[in-house]
């Protein structure tokens, strides 16, 4: 049983998980740190601005269940508006992008969700599921305490978690039932920790 806590409760569902990178510094990122290749003015854009806000929100983990605390996000004129989509996805690469995604311990894997999420139905072939980054520092082996309070955590949740084996790159063809199993290299049960990056709607 592992637990994790992932970036974005869009809608549940299952994770997986890509390689798990271990976090060898603590680092109190800034806005201006983020690294990216973009421009200055690509840095400001909407998405950008929310990936910031939400990440600063995130507390992140020494191993012990605790680690550096950061609250939540109070006023909701620090989130800009997204009024989209594409919005909502550029705003989970820009979260990659982000010095906090080195203070979370990197990129560890996925969130998808589906769960008669609306978008999902309106067009199943342009979006099979929503979907979020989970970052490695978030995976908790089975017996590990976790405090609550310190993640804000609001509710758990029964989940499966998948181990690929191989990547599924992007391709124009949608992969088929039996490509996606045979990529596949293990599974297990899972406890989804749905942390609040906000104190606005709690």
């Amino acid at each position: 049983m592992r637990l994790f806590s992932p970036v974005a409760r869009i809608a549940s569902g299952h994770w997986l998980e890509g390689k798990k990178a271990a976090c060898l510094m603590k680092l109190r990122p800034t806005f201006a740190a983020m690294t990216s290749d973009s421009t200055s003015e690509a840095l400001l854009t909407a998405p950008a601005v929310a990936a910031e806000a939400f990440l600063a929100a995130w507390s992140d983990d020494d191993g012990s269940g605790r680690g550096l605390r950061l609250p939540p996000i109070r006023n909701e004129d620090a989130l800009p508006a997204l009024t989209c989509l594409e919005d909502v996805l550029k705003t989970h690469e820009a979260m990659l992008r982000s010095s906090h995604c080195v203070r979370l311990g990197g990129h560890g894997g996925w969130k998808l969700g589906w769960k008669r999420n609306p978008l999902v139905m309106a067009d199943p072939t342009r979006l099979p599921a929503m979907y979020a980054p989970i970052f490695a520092g978030c995976f908790f082996p089975s017996g590990s305490e976790v405090s609550l309070s310190h993640h804000k955590v609001f509710c758990a949740e029964a989940e499966y978690g998948f181990t690929l084996g191989r990547p599924l790159t992007p391709r124009t063809e949608l992969y088929s039932e039996s490509e996606v199993w045979a990529a596949v290299h293990s599974y297990e049960p899972c406890i989804e920790l749905c942390g609040a990056r906000s104190s606005m709607t709690i």
